[in-house]
Formats: structure tokens, C-alpha cells, sequence
């Protein structure tokens, strides 16, 4: 069975959340970012399906890096004083001192991060302690939510989900119709 219409509505859902959740990503300064690269969407027809539709209706799945999911969603800390902190779904271990000083050494790279004396001239001091700091402030604080991709796969879920529906059961009558009209000319 073809499922050209229902394909067509996921292209057009995919192509929206895509954008939008890359266009989020670009007002946060994140533009570029290997989060941006990693972001897509693959259409693909299920298997094992018996019966007159045995390729499967087309299904939609997203792929993103692993840190997407809590950059999106947030991270509450072991101090957290977040006015969502409910909303957020994963935690940091409190067991655990600090979050991975790789990554907190590569953002301050990144940002050109440097100590600065009391007369405000920037030092030569330890990149170790400031490293430490930050790392110790966002295992406190926490990541605040950015909601990048959830946002758009919800704002227009509905409408989307109408086209989906609605292409689904244009190509089922469609297949229907075909069927009918070969065994009526076989007849």
C-alpha cells in the first residue's frame, strides 16, 4: 500500500519541528552547535504488519545528542531554587560532587572565561578553582529548561495530527477503491 499523503503530513510536521527546534536553539546562542547538527527527523514504514497492509503505516521518529534531552527538559540540583523545579524531570546525583569537568573546561574555552584580580585586571591565577566553581554552581543550581524542542512538537501538534489523520484515511479509501476496481474488472 502506498501511504503517500500520510508521508507528505509527517514530512510537513517533521519539517516544522526541525526548524522551529533549530531556530530555538539559534535565539539561545546555540546556532551551529553539534545539538543543532545532530537534529532530525527519519520517516519510516513500520514492519511486520499482516494482512492487505503489510509494508506498515509511516512512523515519525526524532534524533538528537543525549544532553539535547536535558538541555530541553532542565536539570534540577541538589540545591535547587528554581521556581520550576517541579517541572523538571532528571536530577543530578547528590552522591556525586561535580558534573563532568570536561565539558565545564571545554564551555569556558568556549567562552573565553578568565579570572580577573581585585583591581579588576585579569590574572594568571588557577583555571583549576573557577573550573571547580562552576562546576560545583551548576551541580547546585541546576540547568534551567529550555523547552527547544518541546515546544514546537506541542504548539502544533493538533493541526498536524489532523493531516496525519486525515492522509492516513485518504490513502486506506484510496487502497480500498483500488482493490475494488481490480476485482470488478476481473469479473
Amino acid at each position: 500500500m502506498n501511504w503517500k499523503e500520510t508521508r507528505i503530513a509527517l514530512l510537513n510536521y517533521r519539517d516544522y519541528v526541525i526548524g522551529q527546534s533549530k531556530r530555538n536553539l539559534s535565539l539561545r546562542k546555540m546556532g551551529r552547535s553539534k545539538l543543532y547538527k545532530s537534529l532530525r527527523g527519519i520517516v519510516l514504514n513500520q514492519r511486520n504488519r499482516l494482512g492487505q497492509f503489510k509494508s506498515g503505516s509511516p512512523e515519525l521518529t526524532f534524533y538528537m545528542n543525549y544532553y539535547g534531552k536535558f538541555v530541553d527538559e532542565g536539570v534540577k540540583g541538589t540545591k535547587d531554587q528554581d521556581f520550576d523545579r517541579a517541572a523538571k524531570p532528571n536530577k543530578f546525583d547528590k552522591n556525586k560532587k561535580f558534573i563532568n569537568l570536561k565539558a565545564v573546561e571545554a564551555f569556558m574555552n568556549k567562552k573565553r572565561i578568565r579570572l580577573r584580580g581585585k583591581d579588576g585586571k585579569f590574572t594568571r591565577g588557577s583555571r583549576n578553582s573557577i573550573k571547580f566553581a562552576i562546576a560545583r554552581s551548576i551541580h547546585q543550581k541546576g540547568i534551567k529548561r529550555s523547552l527547544f524542542f518541546t515546544k514546537p512538537l506541542l504548539r502544533r501538534q493538533k493541526l498536524y495530527y489532523d493531516q496525519i489523520h486525515e492522509g492516513a484515511a485518504n490513502d486506506v479509501t484510496n487502497h480500498i477503491v483500488k482493490l475494488i476496481e481490480t476485482k470488478w474488472l476481473q469479473k
